[in-house]
């Protein structure tokens, strides 16, 4: 079912406005993501699935921005709901400047501790999720020559045995955006991913502590390991993966498409 505000059709973005559209805006990245794009100038349509934390993040935006910001609740895993939902926004914009998707996350565990639930509920969030509103938003992305980031993870390139799952969904996900950037060039509309190493938001402190278990060591000791191997001994925060997207969101880098982009300071052994 799709949420959003009663008063949304009061909204008209005019046709020299960029509007973004953030799904998982509810996240730690995906809030600092939003908050970094408001700040260059974009109008925000934020998604995630807990109205009270879209509504908590809007009301914060607001206090520090003066742009248009709107948001809608739903499950990307309903077709019907991304459908509806699509449809309503072309009624209140002409045009899409860009797709953001920082929506999903996979469990820290062995193969032999996963579920099928587990690797479905992490395609059809990660992976479907991107396909369906990239899919339906098409035409408004290129009406407005529009750009579609995707947040994906360093796992990508150096897979780990206690994230098997999102290991091989996201080069799923990086496959699916590599394949798309193709297809949408001839309409203006670049793919590109960004992919963060380990960051410090407050699903981290969960993950850490899992990894620490499996390992027999404490959490911040895990912590500590990733910041010795970063550029100034540092996790990765929000606001270096908001950078990268804010990068890939404007003109600076119109003449790139296709590729992805590591932010982890460095840390990562794998070419």
């Amino acid at each position: 079912m799709l949420i959003f505000d009663e008063n949304l059709k009061e909204i008209r973005v005019s046709k020299n406005k960029k509007v973004a559209v953030i799904s998982g805006a509810t996240g730690g990245m995906g809030s600092e993501i939003a908050r970094k794009l408001a700040s260059d100038g974009f109008e925000l349509v934020l998604l995630g699935r807990n109205q009270n934390k879209l509504n908590d993040i809007t009301a914060t935006l607001k206090t520090t921005s003066d742009c248009n910001i709107t948001n809608y609740c739903f499950d990307v895993c309903d077709s019907s709901a991304v459908a509806e939902f699509v449809e309503t926004l072309k009624e209140q914009h002409s045009y899409i400047s860009a797709l953001v998707y920082a929506a999903g996350d996979g469990p820290v565990a062995k193969l032999s501790e996963t579920t099928d639930e587990e690797w479905l509920n992490t395609f059809e969030v990660k992976l479907m999720g991107a396909v369906r509103l990239t899919r339906s938003m098409e035409q408004l992305l290129e009406n407005g020559k529009g750009s579609v980031v995707i947040i994906n993870g360093a796992l990508t390139k150096q897979p780990h045995p206690l994230f098997p799952v999102n290991s091989a969904i996201n080069c799923a996900v990086s496959g699916f955006a590599k394949s798309i950037s193709s297809d949408l060039l001839p309409k203006g509309i670049r793919v590109n991913v960004v992919n963060p190493g380990a960051t410090l938001t407050p699903l981290w402190e969960t993950t850490a502590r899992q990894v620490g278990d499996a390992f027999g060591i404490k959490a911040e000791d895990i912590t500590r390991d990733v910041e010795s191997k970063a550029l100034y001994k540092r996790m990765t925060n929000p606001e270096d993966v908001a950078n990268a997207v804010s990068f890939f969101t404007s003109s600076q880098s119109i003449h790139i498409s296709g590729t992805s982009l590591i932010v982890d300071g460095g840390a990562l052994s794998a070419l």
